[in-house]
């Protein structure tokens, strides 16, 4: 059996989106014939010991991050302890924070590999983009062990984030810095198309697109629908002003022709608490309907996804971008209702899986939810039309299928 390290900043029990990739491979990648050490930083909370989680000393910002929380850390279950010269590097590199603030993470991350490399055969590298520290590391690894096979994964645009959008000076030297350490990968992969194709021109290397995918074992749950004509948005909400304003405007419609509708609609947000949001929810007076419910656990998010009635999307400007939660979606298997701007890959996904509605108008969204609720007023349920053999094709499973045959045909070759 062949090995491979996944270095990622995120992993499980960590619960942001970061942490769900490297959680699909390896979990996965065994399934086809691959060993997953996993290199990751220390965690204040346990680990699954069916993962081969190998927790790196904590960096200066780690650590104080630690005392401000008065969080308890077991030290001891640092898989290999770095030497004094190691840790001073580490809080060194940590003075200036560029182009992330890992950097010191990263120092303990190249020392805990290299040890695995020494005393294991290992084949292969993956590294996940963000933060970019990851890239450092599988950069360092790849100039130690020339042999390594690197597969360069981008789950967010670097230099060209769609989000942050660097201009002038900044934008020269991230890519001049993107590029350098990019320059010894053997292969870039990214969750779209169009992001693809984009890192290809960028660094002239062969790079392929692997969406994100959900993992099915998480959505057998047997969940009674909400009794209500309910909208669930999770996660993030991206700073734009068609989403959510043109979903309250649609709302506020229908509540004006119909106005019995206002008792039956209940519209949840699970996420970090958006001042922004709640600005528009007081504007058009639906505090009695759109609640922001705060942060909870991933388990009760699934749950929440699985019980709505209708799942709400929030896609940026940037053609490439899929939300992650566009796959968690797909494996709730209720109706979508993404809202955007008219060109997105998301809406080719949509249509391709039959799991929802791409909207990026105002009439578009209203005729959608007037549709849905007079059929969930007639039959207690808006009816979900996904094609359950494309829905599955986004799994983890065959995401880590992918990953494994780019492996095996580039390290075989």
């Amino acid at each position: 059996m062949k090995s491979v390290i996944l270095i990622t900043y995120s992993f499980p029990p960590d619960r942001n989106i970061g942490a769900i990739r490297p959680r699909g491979l390896a979990k996965y990648l065994p399934h086809f014939g691959w060993n997953v050490f996993v290199i990751t930083p220390l965690s204040d909370l346990p680990r699954d010991p069916k993962f081969n989680v190998i927790e790196t000393y904590p960096s200066f910002r780690q650590k104080f991050g630690y005392w401000k929380k008065k969080i308890a850390v077991d030290y001891n279950r640092v898989s290999f302890q770095p030497p004094l010269y190691n840790r001073l590097l580490s809080y060194f590199c940590e003075i200036i924070p560029f182009p992330d603030t890992k950097k010191g993470w990263g120092v303990q991350a190249v020392f805990a590999a290299r040890q695995i490399i020494l005393r294991s055969k290992i084949d292969a590298l993956i590294s996940f983009y963000r933060p970019a520290s990851s890239h450092f590391v599988a950069h360092k690894l790849k100039s130690l062990f020339p042999d390594l096979f690197w597969i360069a994964d981008f789950g967010d645009l670097w230099s060209h984030n769609q989000i942050h959008e660097p201009v002038g000076a900044k934008l020269f030297l991230l890519e001049r810095l993107e590029k350098r350490i990019i320059s010894n990968a053997d292969i870039i992969t990214t969750v779209a198309a169009p992001w693809a194709e984009e890192l290809k021109k960028l660094h002239n290397k062969e790079s392929f697109a692997i969406p994100f995918g959900f993992d099915p074992d998480e959505y057998n749950l047997e969940i009674e629908l909400d009794d209500k004509f309910s909208i669930t948005y999770t996660g993030s909400l991206y700073q734009q002003e068609k989403n959510p304003e043109i979903l309250f405007m649609a709302i506020k419609k229908i509540f004006s022709e119909y106005t019995s509708a206002r008792s039956d609609f209940r519209v949840h947000f699970y996420g970090k608490f958006n001042e922004r949001l709640q600005n528009l929810i007081n504007k058009f007076g639906l505090e009695e309907i759109v609640k922001q419910k705060g942060l909870v656990p991933r388990e009760v998010v699934l749950r929440r996804q699985k019980s709505s009635q209708t799942l709400l999307l929030s896609t940026p400007k940037n053609i490439g971008c899929i939300p992650g939660k566009f796959f968690e979606y797909l494996g709730a298997r209720r109706p979508i209702l993404a809202i955007g701007y008219e060109d997105s890959v998301v809406k080719d996904l949509l249509e391709d899986t039959k799991a929802g509605v791409y909207c990026w108008k105002f009439e578009q969204v209203y005729h959608v939810l007037k549709d849905w609720y007079f059929e969930w007023k007639k039959e207690k349920i808006v009816k979900y039309h996904g094609i359950e053999e494309k829905i599955l094709s986004y799994s983890h499973k065959e995401m880590a299928k992918k990953f494994s045959r780019l492996l095996e045909n580039f390290t075989c070759s």
